[in-house]
């Protein structure tokens, strides 16, 4: 993205009788429902998807630009909706998936270019990928390019093109970061940027494609946890990281969408996640820097603890304490035992938690596998590590939901461990990834379908949490809503 907060940033106000919501330019429009002024190319950003956005871009000190709140929003509320300037496929999908369509119906390879295509011209992928497929065509190099970097090929022609086409949507990227110097010397790039100079493409011009899409871009279509196609959404790219968000994002219709997860007072900046929460700051952290060039220093990475969760801390070998980084935002720092002061040095840190994750990695998928791969790790890590907290999620979603443990013939001390493992989960995530999230309306079904069992329907708790699991469920399609809705009757009725 294109900037990045690490606390609550300094909004520095344009000031002006008319300043333009997105650019600060003065002298355009008013919105008739909400007063919001914007300027002739960008006014209609505010309303595109038939509705007033409470957002607005302003500068953060020390970190470019930012989206904020321009009122009170309330948790659910969708905050942006956004289209993507150009969407790209991406090699994981295989053979399988359409480079145009993204779906996977009936995708033939192409003939000239080996890339896969809907074969029913009724759909119309293979009109559109003819000029596309002319570019591929115009020198026998093909057989040159690795099949990656024919699909990194496909997103940068797009985006040239659609830089060309159309100037509005050129300036609107402009002030996007590309980190460019960074692939500069990338092998892979220099392929990409050698195919596509002898097509008459400007090298420059071809790495800051690569560097907008690379730095920008975000996972546009996946199934089953398989990322398809990547897109680069012009307002998205806006908004910076904090490793506790106030927004999720989410596909609604065909756009891309972010839901608050809490409320936003006006004024306060819009963030987003760019890295999994449930990760500790051991291997959450890095990637900021290596993907990103940034290093975040928000709250949670400010706290050697990460908010009192421990995510990452280590079990001392010497005394019954944990160890944790001495500051936690220097990735050299030394880790201390907070009870009997031993240390050790940061590469020990990640060699003793890469070390566990080789032993989550050989455990085996059933219950007993799993309860006995925590027991083992347990020996290394503290018990809300992140590493502990991913094997009790699995172990979390099993009882009850597979052959050898229903829910309807489970124990009452298997029914107490699942409510248990529920309740544990909610207690550490409330903290790392607070609101209105996904994961917390699969949580809160679960503990309310094990409460039934342990203690009846007519429980207090159990309606406030098939009421809480409801309320997450914001970007969940018709089918997913009638499919909860189903479940909760049963569940209620049975």
């Amino acid at each position: 993205q294109q900037s990045h907060s690490s606390s609550s940033p300094t909004v520095q106000e344009i000031h002006g009788v008319m300043s333009c919501f997105f650019c600060s330019a003065e002298n355009g429009a008013v919105c008739g429902d909400c007063k919001t002024q914007g300027c002739a190319d960008h006014i209609s950003l505010h309303n595109k998807g038939g509705k007033c956005m409470p957002w607005r871009v302003a500068k953060v000190e020390g970190a470019g630009r930012g989206l904020f709140a321009n009122r009170n929003v309330s948790a659910g509320e969708v905050v942006l909706k956004d289209w993507p300037v150009v969407e790209g496929p991406l090699p994981d999908g295989g053979d399988g998936v359409c480079i145009v369509c993204l779906g996977d119906e009936d995708a033939a390879r192409c003939s000239t270019c080996t890339l896969p295509v809907c074969k029913s011209r009724a759909k119309g992928c293979v009109n559109q990928h003819k000029k596309e497929c002319d570019v591929f065509a115009e020198k026998d190099d093909v057989g040159e390019v690795s099949r990656d970097n024919l699909y990194t090929i496909v997103a940068v022609i797009r985006l040239l093109w659609e830089m060309e086409r159309d100037p509005s949507m050129r300036s609107m990227l402009e002030p996007l970061m590309d980190h460019k110097e960074q692939f500069r010397n990338d092998e892979n790039k220099k392929q990409v940027i050698k195919f596509l100079a002898r097509r008459n493409h400007e090298d420059e011009h071809i790495l800051r494609a690569i560097g907008i899409l690379q730095t920008n871009g975000v996972t546009s279509h996946s199934t089953s946890g398989v990322a398809r196609g990547h897109g680069l959404y012009p307002v998205f790219s806006i908004i910076n990281h904090h490793c506790v968000a106030n927004t999720r994002h989410g596909v609604k219709d065909d756009a891309f969408c972010l839901v608050a997860v809490v409320d936003i007072k006006k004024d306060e900046e819009i963030t987003t996640c760019y890295k999994s929460s449930s990760l500790g700051s051991i291997v959450r952290r890095p990637p900021f820097r290596q993907l990103w060039n940034f290093d975040c220093t928000c709250t949670r990475c400010s706290d050697p603890t990460e908010l009192g969760t421990n995510a990452s801390a280590l079990k001392c070998q010497g005394c019954s304490g944990h160890l944790l980084p001495m500051d936690s935002l220097d990735y050299a720092s030394e880790w201390k035992c907070d009870k009997c002061s031993k240390t050790v040095t940061a590469d020990q840190a990640v060699d003793k938690t890469e070390a566990v994750q080789k032993i989550c990695g050989k455990g085996g998928g059933s219950i007993d596998n799993l309860e006995k791969t925590l027991y083992e790790i347990l020996e290394y890590i503290h018990p809300r590590h992140y590493l502990a907290m991913q094997i009790k999620r699995m172990l979390m979603l099993m009882y009850g939901n597979c052959p050898s443990h229903r829910l309807d013939s489970m124990s009452k001390k298997d029914l107490k461990r699942k409510a248990d493992l529920c309740k544990e989960y909610l207690t550490i995530f409330n903290i790392l990834e607070p609101g209105l999230t996904k994961w917390k309306g699969r949580v809160c079904e679960e503990l309310a379908k094990t409460l039934i069992k342990l203690e009846g329907k007519n429980n207090v708790e159990v309606l406030r949490l098939v009421g809480e699991a409801g309320k997450c469920r914001r970007l969940d399609t018709q089918q997913e809503q009638a499919a909860f809705n189903m479940r909760i009757a049963n569940m209620m009725n049975g």
